[in-house]
């Protein structure tokens, strides 16, 4: 999100985009920008909270497997 252009808008034109929102304050008002960017460029932003993630954490940080996040994803 913080290093978005105008022109990566054409590649989410209709696509699902899958936001993955580190666990903090600075994180979930990223995430929400993000979406912002993905509506303004015609896609569907989709936030996913990763569960048990520590404070501050990200992606990163997460144990979670492939699958988990696949159902995750989906549930969303």
């Amino acid at each position: 999100h913080k290093d978005w252009r105008a022109e990566y808008a054409e590649h989410v034109i209709g696509r699902t985009v899958i936001i993955l929102p580190d666990n903090d304050k600075g994180g979930a008002e990223q995430a929400a920008d993000a979406a912002q960017l993905v509506k303004a460029a015609r896609g569907r932003p989709v936030s996913v909270d990763l569960p048990d993630l520590p404070p501050k954490g990200d992606i990163i940080d997460w144990r979670g497997s492939r699958e988990d996040l696949a159902r995750l994803v989906e549930k969303a």
